[in-house]
């Protein structure tokens, strides 16, 4: 009895620790909207004043991430903190439905940044919705790509463009870390090494 409940100990505790593990593993992002990803935006325009981003129309049930691509050219040595809104109804003035975790960018940055919200966001399908980056603290430029967006459409300053802001949004799919997959391997060695001491003679 004192091995059988030791065990289940042991069990528990492994059961516990891929819990954590597997919450701290990396994941894939799963891209659902985008515009042109591949290309880098040549032309940039001031986020201040807001409400400036894009509108999109997800296919999937929730959004984890957004990103946008950035440009910071103005060599004060600031550098600049970014967040994401995502709005339904209108930009800066519908339902704002999350707020993504901030990113520090460093001044003279040029390039694409991750926005990871902490909950993913539910959405509708079908439904637009609204990214808008705001600044927290520096100054930073937006990146449009031109007209290549079906499904959307860029926004300056609350005003609605004919050209679209580089973006990409989606969801986040959880893997497993290198840990937690140590722990699985190790309970099934527990497993095993019960099933034998029950069919030991």
């Amino acid at each position: 009895m004192a091995v059988k409940g030791t065990m289940k100990k042991i069990l528990v505790k492994i059961a516990l620790v891929l819990a954590i593990s597997c919450a701290r593993g990396q994941g894939t992002l799963q891209f659902d909207q985008q515009v042109n990803p591949t290309t880098a935006p040549s032309v940039f325009f001031n986020i201040a004043p807001d409400p400036t981003g894009e509108s999109f129309i997800p296919t999937l049930s929730s959004v984890g991430f957004a990103q946008f691509y950035f440009d910071d050219a103005s060599f004060d040595g600031m550098g600049s903190t970014i967040s994401v809104n995502l709005w339904s109804g209108s930009i800066g003035t519908g339902t704002l439905l999350g707020t993504s975790q901030a990113v520090s960018m460093p001044d003279v940055f040029n390039g694409a940044s991750t926005f990871f919200f902490t909950t993913p966001v539910s959405v509708t399908a079908g439904t637009t919705y609204y990214l808008q980056p705001f600044i927290q603290s520096g100054d930073v430029e937006l990146g449009v790509v031109g007209n290549n967006y079906l499904n959307g459409a860029g926004y300056l300053h609350g005003v609605q463009q004919a050209g679209d802001f580089w973006f990409r949004e989606g969801s986040v799919v959880p893997e497993p870390s290198v840990f937690s997959l140590f722990a699985i391997g190790l309970a099934g060695l527990c497993l095993v090494s019960r099933h034998r001491k029950k069919t030991k003679p």
